[in-house]
């Protein structure tokens, strides 16, 4: 399979043609549904992580908010940069600025 879908992606054709015929050279895999549910099964626990890690950031400025000396306002914004950096290719913040 990972052969001929190399040699899908040397043709000189369209990108949009290129990626129907990868798909129907994975249909036609026996595995593609063990191989869509292993990416899905990733997927899924990436995102629980990252519900996890926004959910920790959020409570951060939150403490921050509603009891503003417990908490060192650097120390948040810095998590906060951390975490807009780590998940970089997955979520930005509204104003689409780049932090690196």
């Amino acid at each position: 399979m990972i052969e001929e879908i190399k040699k899908i992606i040397n043709l000189p054709i369209s990108n949009n043609t290129k990626e129907n015929l990868i798909l129907n050279v994975i249909a036609e895999d026996e595995k593609a549904i063990i191989y869509v549910l292993s990416i899905l099964d990733i997927e899924r626990k990436e995102n629980k992580k990252l519900i996890e890690d926004m959910n920790l950031e959020l409570s951060r400025c939150h403490i921050k908010i509603k009891e503003p000396n417990i908490i060192e306002t650097n120390f948040v914004l810095d998590e906060v940069k951390k975490f807009y950096i780590k998940y970089k290719n997955k979520i930005t913040h509204c104003f689409n600025q780049k932090f690196e």
